[in-house]
């Protein structure tokens, strides 16, 4: 009988527990009713954060053009074109705007970086050698501060090139890495090793290239000395 009458109680305070649950509370009129637990808060201020240094920074960016009226929206439209001589003249016009207006490689840093890199693999000589061109006077003007997170990206796409079928494409590579290291070595080294596998190739084909070039010129050369001896 007591273990019944215990269990009869648990069931009415269960009972009493779930009507309490959805029972309406009557509160006194002109008094505030108490706030519940599971009540979620909606009187939260809520105030814009404007920055008009960025935006004006940003627009003037714009207003910016080359000799030929070209904004940096439109080289970066172009430096995709599938023609390279088009590609080649965007990155002429990166680098007259970058010439022109030397704050806005502190402005447009990313997003020129980004457009010009993936050109380092590009099959054409005149694109390559625009880059290198640009780069040349991007990097030492560049901060350890605003190069830093770019290092990894450079690396990437260094070694993606030095691992290219095209031994031109290699040699443009080892251009931009000595750019890179003569003023950003520091920010390089945590990556560099990445590129020791692709450095190894590349030296060791150029090395037996030129292993091989003396034999080829003693071969042809060597002949003809021999006929001018013949001849005096």
């Amino acid at each position: 009988f007591r273990f019944a009458s215990d269990r009869g109680a648990m069931h009415r305070q269960k009972r009493q527990k779930r009507q309490a649950d959805f029972k309406h509370l009557k509160f006194k009129v002109g008094r505030r009713a108490p706030v519940r637990d599971n009540v979620t808060r909606t009187d939260f201020a809520f105030r814009a954060v404007h920055v008009p240094t960025q935006a004006g920074l940003a627009e003037k960016s714009e207003e910016l053009v080359t000799s030929r009226k070209l904004t940096l929206q439109n080289l970066l439209a172009q430096i995709r074109h599938h023609n390279h001589r088009v590609r080649s003249d965007a990155l002429v016009g990166f680098r007259e705007l970058v010439t022109k207006h030397p704050q806005l490689m502190q402005l447009e840093w990313a997003r020129i970086v980004q457009a010009v890199l993936s050109m380092i693999v590009d099959a054409e000589a005149p694109v390559r050698r625009a880059v290198i061109a640009l780069l040349e006077l991007m990097l030492p003007s560049a901060s350890e501060v605003v190069f830093a997170p770019f290092a990894r990206t450079f690396v990437v796409y260094i070694s993606s090139a030095l691992s290219h079928t095209d031994a031109a494409v290699q040699r443009d590579a080892l251009f931009v890495l000595r750019l890179c290291l003569q003023k950003h070595g520091d920010a390089l080294r945590p990556f560099v090793h990445s590129l020791y596998p692709n450095l190894v190739s590349v030296f060791s084909r150029r090395i037996s290239h030129l292993a091989r070039s003396p034999t080829t010129v003693a071969a042809h050369g060597g002949g003809g000395d021999d006929d001018d001896d013949d001849d005096d």
